[in-house]
Order: C-alpha cells, then structure tokens, then sequence
C-alpha cells in the first residue's frame, strides 16, 4: 500500500523520516476498513520532533539525503 498525504491528510503527515525513529506503526482492520495506529517508541518530550522510518522502498522514488 502507498499513503500519499501531499495535498490532504490529519496531522501525521508532517512527520519526518528518520533511520532512529520514535513512533511506530500497526495496522489494524475495524469494519473491513485498513487503520494505520501510530504510538511512541520511546519517551518524547514535548518540543522534539515525531519522526517514522518510511521503509526502504520510500527512497526509491525520492532523492536520499545521505547521497547529496
């Protein structure tokens, strides 16, 4: 599946990608309907930055910051 949010979305579209990410993702189906439930991996303070590991297959089609 692909979630593409670029031009509407909730909130979790504003989270950036990292390799040491602090929110996870499960799927979960309610009602034959695919939810995506997102929860912290660790402790976030308030004022740090929610990131997410887009998986490998994100750099595929986008410029990899660690080849500029």
């Amino acid at each position: 599946y692909v979630i593409d949010a670029c031009d509407r979305g909730n909130t979790m579209r504003f989270v950036n990608h990292s390799d040491n990410p602090n929110i996870a993702s499960h799927w979960i189906i309610v009602d034959n309907l695919c939810h995506i439930i997102f929860h912290s991996t660790e402790l976030i303070p308030a004022g740090v930055q929610l990131t997410y590991d887009y998986g490998p297959y994100y750099w595929r089609t986008r410029t990899n910051p660690k080849e500029l």
